[in-house]
């Protein structure tokens, strides 16, 4: 993708908080910061992300610090490059002790949300699990495949596997077009997707 000219370029400085290492790259002002670790070669973990995508900073994975920044941490995702006002490098931390620990805190919501995460912790040959334990594998068994999605010749749905980051709706909606997904609005329960209605063509 070619650069605007006429759009300011901002230097980022991307801190590692675990050995101290940095990595310094140049991207046009607005980029998000995603984007410009990419760019850099500098690992940030993401879920609910796609650069095809506009963000929506669901999942939490992507946290990182910015030097002076509003807030002690921001979403990667949704975090624009901006120059600093004395012209020095926009820095950002990433890694470390503390970044890391909300990032895997946020990965573990983000999977607890899944009964298919759920029906690992209990696999059957185990001889040690408790009976419960096994009666509440079938159960999210049954309940994964009672409530498979299968309305639509072109898409199946499989809620077991949700995690609510909302990606498969964006991506049915800004990349292809076809706006059958929905979720609903958001509750103080995890968001579940579902196919809104099914257009001639897929039918």
């Amino acid at each position: 993708k070619e650069e605007d000219p006429s759009v300011a370029t901002v230097t980022v400085e991307f801190i590692d908080d675990n050995d101290g290492s940095t990595v310094t790259v140049d991207v046009p002002e607005g980029t998000k910061i995603t984007e410009a670790a990419t760019k850099a070669g500098v690992y940030i973990p993401t879920l609910c992300h796609h650069p095809r995508l506009s963000p929506v900073g669901k999942c939490g994975l992507c946290v990182v610090s910015v030097e002076n920044g509003p807030t002690p941490t921001q979403l990667a995702c949704s975090t624009a490059c901006r120059p600093n006002d004395d012209g020095s490098p926009m820095k950002v931390h990433v890694h470390g002790t503390l970044l890391n620990g909300l990032a895997n805190a946020a990965l573990r919501r983000n999977m607890e949300i899944s009964t298919q995460n759920q029906i690992k912790k209990y696999q059957s040959n185990n001889e040690f699990a408790p009976c419960a334990a096994l009666e509440i594998e079938d159960l999210a068994n049954w309940m994964g495949k009672e409530t498979i999605d299968t309305s639509s010749n072109c898409i199946t749905y499989d809620p077991s596997l949700c995690i609510g980051c909302s990606r498969c709706v964006r991506a049915c909606d800004q990349l292809q077009g076809m706006k059958v997904l929905e979720a609903p609005m958001p509750t103080s329960n995890p968001a579940v997707v579902g196919i809104a209605q099914t257009p001639p063509c897929m039918q």
